[in-house]
């Protein structure tokens, strides 16, 4: 600051004394305010109790409302409530995706959520359950939590795992939490986006941090979101702490059987990346390359989009598991793969997701299309260059020929010859699995390649670089990628 001088080059004590003034009530107002851009924040500890197939916990949240507009209450997404009545929406869609077993699940195998009381010294809250969909409940507040307010609120709860229908679910001795504690919904200038657990058809979530603690019988062996900060044993239980910034859920997996690898990854912008493995001891043949694999799909992702952020990777084979090859903040989960070359593409495809997903997060559930249809077009790059002569088989093996038609082909004319072809912004839930399979992955990826055919390669990467440098760690739209 210029400060102005007498003639006597005496400084002008008034003026000094107000600018001191100034300064002071410039401070007050910055450091009495939280930042608007506060991530929530999530202290969760967590106990597994392998006897009873449980989860109890203790979570405390501090959410900040960093949108121009006031509301009385906060959405929380209850996953595991999916899993706990017969009629919930989960259900319902794996009814009309031809799938039984949940619906015909036994007591001892669904699963739920429940001993939850929430609590808050900053003011009183009311929990309420939501009136369509048992896996969401509202948080409602005594006063309104105004723009750039926080509300810092705690409670309790208890998990039951059920057994593996989806993605949450336990295999004998091993168990796969994810969706498994009580989760605050977005909320924004639209208000709040709340939604069912489905199968088909995923979600939407806002960045956060989680500081997670978790206790497991020993001889258990733990995977998870974030890096791990310390495991302490203590007679007959294992303390593991885990530390994650700026992701948008946090998933666990633990089992007696895994085999732990680990390696480091040079992903380009002077970043090393800790790159872990944990195979199950029924792992096949397929995963003795995992490693090679996992690595440079790290890299080649870090080449189209930009180096990989995190300071670590998980990559964990969960062999019986439901939850087939899915994403979760710095992990992939893989299920069953025999075949050498699928279990590399879906290393490769569960591994991209933590860009198109886990930094850019687009809504899954009303636009899967900008997650799972640019994942899939990188998907095929990296194919291309290392698995050149793979074939994807979608059709079972009465159907193939010896035909030129490749299987995707051939099911795109079926579906279109049926008029069952969905663009890739349908809604995904009312969806068959192979329409879906169009609409969100196949159909949107050909749509890029049509592009980069009369652009090249290095012009589609540059694009790709582009969207992605932009927005990083923000929540995209379609309107986004337009632009």
């Amino acid at each position: 600051m210029h400060i102005a001088m007498t003639r006597t080059s005496k400084p002008n004590i008034s003026l000094i004394s107000s600018c001191k003034l100034f300064i002071l009530i410039l401070w007050s107002i910055l450091t009495s305010h939280p930042a608007i851009a506060q991530r929530p924040q999530y202290h969760i500890i967590a106990n597994l109790d392998t006897a009873s197939h449980q989860v109890s916990g203790k979570m405390d949240i501090t959410f900040t409302n960093t949108t121009s507009t006031s509301t009385d209450r906060i959405g929380i997404h209850l996953w595991p409530n999916a899993y706990s009545t017969k009629n919930s929406a989960l259900v319902h869609q794996m009814l009309n995706l031809g799938n039984v077993e949940l619906y015909r699940a036994k007591p001892e195998d669904m699963g739920g959520i429940s001993g939850m009381n929430f609590t808050s010294l900053d003011q009183q809250v009311e929990f309420s359950a939501d009136t369509v969909n048992v896996d969401i409940g509202w948080l409602v507040l005594s006063k309104p939590l105004e723009p750039g307010a926080s509300l810092r609120f705690s409670s309790p709860f208890t998990v039951k795992v059920p057994g593996s229908f989806s993605r949450l679910g336990r295999t004998g001795e091993a168990y796969q939490l994810t969706q498994w504690y009580p989760h605050i919904g977005v909320f924004d200038t639209m208000g709040w986006h709340m939604m069912p657990y489905l199968d088909q058809g995923e979600f939407y979530n806002d960045f956060a941090d989680y500081d997670v603690s978790i206790t497991t019988p020993v001889g258990y062996t733990v995977a998870a979101t974030g890096v791990l900060m310390n495991k302490v044993e203590k007679g007959s239980i294992i303390s593991w702490k885990f530390k994650a910034e700026n992701v948008i859920d946090f998933a666990w997996f633990t089992s007696p059987f895994f085999r732990h690898e680990k390696y480091t990854v040079d992903v380009g912008g002077d970043r090393i990346v800790e790159l872990n493995l944990y195979i199950d001891s029924l792992g096949n043949e397929a995963w003795s390359r995992a490693g090679v694999y996992a690595e440079r799909a790290l890299k080649f992702y870090s080449e189209w989009l930009g180096a990989y952020p995190y300071p670590q990777m998980s990559v964990v084979y969960c062999p019986l598991s439901a939850g087939g090859g899915m994403e979760y903040p710095m992990v992939a989960q893989i299920s069953y793969t025999a075949d050498t070359s699928d279990l590399d593409v879906v290393i490769a495809h569960e591994i991209g997701h933590t860009w198109l997903y886990g930094i850019l997060a687009s809504n899954e559930r009303a636009d899967p299309w900008m997650d799972e249809g640019l994942n899939s077009f990188l998907e095929w790059q990296y194919t291309k260059r290392y698995r050149p002569t793979y074939v994807e088989r979608l059709l079972p093996p009465m159907f193939e020929s010896r035909g030129t038609m490749s299987q995707y082909d051939a099911l795109q004319h079926a579906l279109q010859f049926n008029h069952t072809l969905q663009p890739p912004a349908s809604d995904p839930q009312p969806q068959k699995g192979d329409q879906y399979l169009f609409s969100a992955y196949v159909l949107p990826a050909q749509g890029l390649e049509m592009m980069m055919s009369r652009m090249g390669k290095e012009k589609m990467k540059e694009m790709f670089r582009q969207y992605y440098s932009d927005p990083q760690f923000m929540h995209l739209s379609p309107d986004d990628l337009k632009a």
